[in-house]
């Protein structure tokens, strides 16, 4: 992970794995509060309701919206998806998603 980027993991058949790599400057580009942005992209990717922590399996962070809300810092972040998708398992949309991938530098 490069020091200046976002990442965003998910856990797929019991293992934590990279789901969306971010610069960070784009976080704070396209949303006012980027942890709560982070979420909506987590849901997405997942299909279910979750939060966002700093940890694996740890406690959410509190993203909520206004003036205390936490600044975004480039680092992992983990969506912990809770309870099931329509499809009876936590697994991403399209398993192309989690595929190996390049970046363009």
């Amino acid at each position: 992970m490069a020091n200046n980027t976002v990442e965003v993991w998910l856990e797929v058949d019991n293992t934590n794995r990279c789901a969306l790599t971010i610069p960070l400057e784009t976080c704070t580009h396209f949303a006012v509060f980027p942890l709560t942005w982070l979420c909506h992209i987590g849901f997405t990717i997942c299909g279910t309701e979750g939060y966002i922590s700093d940890t694996p399996n740890g406690q959410a962070i509190d993203y909520r919206p206004g003036p205390n809300a936490p600044v975004i810092q480039a680092g992992i972040y983990y969506y912990i998806a809770v309870g099931k998708s329509r499809l009876g398992i936590v697994e991403p949309l399209s398993p192309l998603l989690l595929a190996p991938r390049r970046t363009l530098a």
